[in-house]
């Protein structure tokens, strides 16, 4: 009984810890998807325009359009690289079909795990009633 109760402790863990990652990957699915969208409407502005930069706490500052060429995009460990606008585009499309990828292990995963849990929390709530009688 107490190995039972182990597994099923440590499903649970598992199962949490599958949740917060597939947490994690839908919110960066939807920071991608907002990146991609202020990037398309940046292709309609004209260099000059005023736009609301976010920095943070919900606090904006108004800036003007310098450079519509170009963005930096970042590559990691606090890099950045200069990319055209539709290349940047490419860039956070396959950032996102790789995120969307990992997404759909991690639900399955979340899936098999929690039949197996739903399993184990049966089998000690039979070995329980059974110890009662």
């Amino acid at each position: 009984m107490q190995k039972l109760l182990m597994q099923l402790e440590y499903g649970k863990r598992q199962m949490n810890e599958l949740n917060r990652q597939a947490q994690l990957a839908e919110s960066a699915v939807a920071e991608i998807n907002s990146a991609i969208e202020a990037l398309d409407e940046l292709k309609s502005q004209k260099p000059g325009a005023e736009v609301l930069v976010p920095v943070g706490g919900g606090a904006f500052v108004k800036a003007s359009l310098k450079d519509m060429g170009t963005v930096l995009v970042g590559v990691g460990a606090e890099m950045y690289v200069e990319k055209g606008i539709a290349e940047a585009v490419k860039t956070f499309e396959e950032r996102k079909v790789k995120l969307v990828e990992s997404l759909s292990t991690i639900q399955k995963t979340m899936g098999e795990l929690g039949m197996r849990v739903a399993e184990l929390d049966a089998q000690a709530q039979r070995i329980m009633s059974q110890a009662k009688e």
